[in-house]
């Protein structure tokens, strides 16, 4: 299935600046990733509190910016956050014990969502 393709000039520039925004939001969220890993020490420990932190941001950010897509939620969801979460650091071998630790990730990563979300939303009803 896939993208449709940039038409013209116009459609041409969107996309490239979209895709750079995910670029840039990317290389933000992995250095943030990176340094917050390397000052914590403890692998698990640390991956564990950056993705239930960046699950909690992606859940206030699409709460207060609602379901429209735009360059800044482009750059803030598939860049920066989703740079910045990340499960596949766990996969350093498959044991059972990674497995484990990447299951329960997620259903806290969800919950975070849904929490973020939920004040994310109530954030934007009192400012509207």
């Amino acid at each position: 299935m896939g993208f449709p393709a940039p038409s013209g000039f116009l459609g041409a520039m969107k996309f490239w600046m979209r895709l750079s925004a995910v670029v840039v939001g990317g290389v933000l969220g992995a250095a943030l990733r990176f340094g917050l890993l390397h000052r914590i020490g403890d692998e698990v420990v640390a991956l564990g509190a950056v993705n239930a932190i960046g699950c909690f941001l992606i859940g206030v950010a699409s709460g207060l910016m609602g379901p429209y897509a735009s360059t800044a939620r482009l750059f803030l969801f598939f860049g920066a956050l989703g740079a910045f979460t990340s499960w596949v650091s766990l996969w350093q071998g498959v044991v059972p014990a990674d497995i484990l630790i990447a299951f329960i990730e997620t259903f806290v990563g969800a919950i975070f969502v849904g929490l973020g979300h939920l004040g994310g939303m109530k954030l934007r009803r009192v400012e509207d």
